[in-house]
């Protein structure tokens, strides 16, 4: 290990620096510094600091409290603990699942497979008036919906689920055009007036589904002629989401290999 103020190499990342700089001047504070404080605490101008401070907060880093004085938030300490596959997937789908709502007004949630159920482990309510959106925690059966014939779209004819026959083959039916369309179009099973869009989260070689998107419209005439549109969204989604799955979660890949065998 490097002596202490030794360099490891011969780089440096000044606004990096800072950015340590500042959390570690927090973490040891026994009070609410001011932007002053903070500079003077690191030995800094507020100019050098203060763009660096504004993105810690917009992080979620540091919170900036009435007369200007800041602290850190729990943020560090949540991103160091250990973490459930469910929680870490939850939050790494975040900002996918609020720029699908930003881009569509409509209202979506993110489930798993757990225990022969369909699980939802995150939400993003709708960017316009309203919305329907199932509430994380959210546990449903696999047979009839969209959302599961995604999740279970490479293995509906494994016995492991605990479906019937007649089950499995109207997972099947709502699969039918999923090759050439890319997502599921399907009533919602308890409430047929809400149409749900449904397309999975799969990553891997060759590709499994992880996840499965799904957003809820109440069905009007007017939303026929938005469908597309909102399909085109949802499947940029999912894609995006797994690509960064992959690239952040490796381990989860080998966790749907195992599953399966």
């Amino acid at each position: 290990m490097a002596k202490n103020g030794e360099k490891l190499q011969k780089y440096s990342a000044p606004a990096l620096e800072k950015g340590l700089d500042i959390l570690e001047f927090l973490s040891l504070a026994d009070f609410k510094p001011t932007l002053s404080e903070v500079a003077s605490g690191i030995e800094r101008s507020k100019s050098e600091i203060f763009r660096m401070m504004i993105v810690l907060e917009e992080r979620g880093y540091i919170q900036r409290f009435d007369g200007d004085s800041y602290t850190l938030t729990d943020r560090m300490s949540v991103l160091g603990a250990p973490r459930s596959f469910n929680s870490r997937l939850a939050e790494i789908a975040s900002p996918y699942l609020k720029q699908l709502s930003d881009e569509t007004g409509v209202s979506n949630h993110l489930c798993v497979l757990d225990d022969n159920q369909v699980l939802v482990i995150a939400n993003t309510d709708a960017a316009k008036n309203y919305g329907l959106s199932l509430q994380v925690g959210f546990r449903t059966d696999l047979a009839g919906s969209g959302t599961a014939a995604c999740l279970l779209s490479d293995r509906i004819d494994s016995e492991h689920w605990g479906l019937r026959a007649r089950e499995r083959e109207h997972l099947g039916l709502l699969l039918k055009d999923f090759d050439t369309e890319g997502y599921v179009q399907s009533r919602n099973p308890d409430v047929h007036s809400v149409l749900e869009l449904s397309a999975p989260v799969r990553i891997g070689e060759p590709l499994r589904p992880v996840a499965a998107i799904t957003l809820a419209l109440l069905e009007t005439t007017a939303l026929r002629n938005t469908i597309p549109d909102i399909a085109g969204h949802l499947k940029s989604a999912v894609s995006a989401l797994g690509q960064k799955i992959d690239i952040s979660m490796p381990s989860l890949a080998q966790k749907v290999v195992s599953s399966e065998s």
